[in-house]
């Protein structure tokens, strides 16, 4: 199994049913940078990206995907004490592309994760001094000026300019405990270009450990979120 052509390995074997991966549910989530809920006393899992959520219950075909009921034709299992899940299916709502090679039986997840990195000043769109990061894709352009945390208001505020109006991406920040929380637009300037913008991330704890922030567009149908970008802070 590859994720991104680098070998992804699990502390136990995937296993095909039904024509279906079933693979341990922690080790593929965490791979995608998801925040995993196991609950033990419904034997249901919960994961959480910055926009969807999944919900799955062992033996249970009936799913939900941000609320919405979805039916899948493999369940989740429990299998020698571990809990499995269809990797195409929780992959797939997360926003990678899953491949299946028939030949070689290998399975090659493609999750789109773009490191953010310095770009060089330009005369329409001025990198900022001392910015954290910044990213263009020729379409969206975002520089990450500062990042700040209030104990006392339990927020986690960034900085930043972009040429988007809140609406076309979506911002949140990974934690150092594997959580994704989407932050909300709450400033925007009225610039020419670079808008200047504030988002807020509500942590709900006064001690919090932010790792990078997230960047999330539509993907090419329009359908759903995907992650674009992430920069460590």
């Amino acid at each position: 199994m590859l994720l991104n052509d680098e070998k992804l390995s699990f502390d136990v074997d995937p296993y095909i049913k039904e024509g279906r991966t079933l693979v341990p549910f922690r080790g593929i989530l965490e791979a995608l940078g998801a925040e995993v809920i196991w609950n033990p006393d419904e034997k249901s899992v919960t994961t959480k990206s910055a926009t969807t959520e999944i919900y799955l219950k062992i033996g249970s075909n009936e799913t939900l995907v941000n609320g919405e009921k979805v039916i899948i034709d493999v369940a989740a299992e429990i299998t020698d004490s571990r809990t499995f899940v269809p990797l195409r299916f929780v992959s797939e709502n997360l926003g990678a592309t899953v491949l299946w090679d028939g030949a070689t039986r290998t399975v090659a997840i493609e999750y789109n994760t773009i490191s953010l990195v310095e770009e060089p000043e330009d005369e329409e769109f001025p990198a900022s001094s001392g910015a954290i990061g910044v990213f263009d894709n020729g379409d969206i352009r975002i520089i990450i000026d500062k990042v700040e945390f209030n104990s006392s208001e339990k927020k986690f505020h960034i900085y930043g300019k972009a040429n988007f109006n809140g609406k076309r991406v979506a911002l949140s920040v990974f934690d150092s405990k594997g959580n994704v929380i989407v932050a909300d637009f709450v400033n925007f300037g009225n610039e020419q270009k670079l808008k200047s913008f504030e988002a807020v991330v509500h942590t709900g704890t006064s001690q919090y450990n932010a790792e990078s922030i997230i960047i999330n567009a539509p993907d090419k149908e329009g359908n759903k979120m995907v992650r674009i970008a992430s920069i460590d802070i």
